[in-house]
């Protein structure tokens, strides 16, 4: 279980599934990893220094990642400029995806005007809410490092 200058297996296998259940939103991925951390939970609490990775994993369980979606010729120097950026943000459960498969059509042909030009598009996205496409790796930085503002506490009235 212990993570030390390399992560547990267990920590990595966990991480690993659950960035998969994310990535395809199939459960068969989530289930192994959640049986994991319900198996080391006592570890967690007890010696949470112990286990850097595994919470990490536990991190992700508990919050919807941020996703950016690339659409865009990877050979494109905007494509491999935006990539830079992008994991130039320390984010560690952030996911990263290109446009592959069926929807890879549809997306070239809607934004075919800056694909031609040298460009690439950027969603950012979190759960079910995505943000305008954008070209400037500046805003997608920016949005990326973008905390949640903390909910304030309610007054007491004291």
């Amino acid at each position: 279980y212990y993570d030390g200058a390399e992560p547990s297996g267990n920590s990595v296998a966990a991480r690993a599934l659950l960035r998969l259940s994310k990535i395809t939103d199939d459960e068969k991925y989530s289930a192994p990893a959640e049986q994991t951390l319900k198996h080391f939970a006592g570890k967690i609490r007890e010696i949470p220094q112990a286990v850097p990775y595994m919470l990490g994993a536990l991190d992700l369980s508990l919050n919807e990642p941020k996703r950016v979606v690339l659409v865009g010729d990877v050979g494109l120097d905007a494509t491999q400029k935006m990539l830079v950026a992008v994991h130039g943000v320390f984010q560690p459960s952030k996911v990263v995806l290109g446009v592959e498969g069926p929807v890879e059509k549809f997306a070239r042909e809607e934004l075919k005007p800056n694909a031609e030009a040298g460009k690439v598009n950027v969603f950012v996205c979190q759960g079910t809410f995505c943000e305008l496409p954008t070209s400037d790796p500046l805003k997608v930085v920016a949005s990326l490092a973008e905390m949640a503002e903390p909910t304030p506490e309610p007054d007491s009235g004291g």
